[in-house]
């Protein structure tokens, strides 16, 4: 009998991912994470790992915590009237100072000159969300 040395071939082992988890927090729940993570003075990765939170889903509640936070009136750009008027259909003017604006749901306001922009972006917060 003659021995000859088998060929061993290697087989990856191939083990099922666990299922995914999802949860739905509350907003209190995401307001007290938040207010953790802040706190902790963790990185987004270590603060996800302690705390069982996706690098994913944390980085989009700062980001969208981010977006709240920054003032509506900021993004507001004067333009000069001869613009303004230019860009109403039919040529028709405003009232000096006067600003219109068209969202893409064909919905138009007028704002008056002098209007106070906190306002304003109140009103465009409660139109946006209709």
């Amino acid at each position: 009998m003659s021995s000859s040395p088998k060929s061993l071939t290697a087989v990856p082992v191939v083990r099922p991912r666990p299922p995914r988890v999802h949860h739905r927090r509350s907003a209190g729940e995401r307001e007290s994470l938040l207010a953790r993570f802040q706190r902790s003075g963790q990185s987004q990765k270590r603060f996800c790992q302690v705390n069982g939170l996706s690098l994913s889903t944390l980085q989009y509640w700062l980001s969208q915590e981010r977006l709240q936070s920054r003032p509506l009136e900021a993004s507001f750009v004067q333009l000069p009237a001869p613009v303004a008027a230019a860009c109403l259909p039919g040529g028709r003017e405003l009232p000096m100072g006067a600003v219109q604006i068209r969202l893409p749901s064909q919905v138009e306001l007028q704002v008056a000159a002098g209007a106070d922009p906190a306002w304003v972006g109140a009103l465009l917060r409660g139109v946006l969300v209709c």
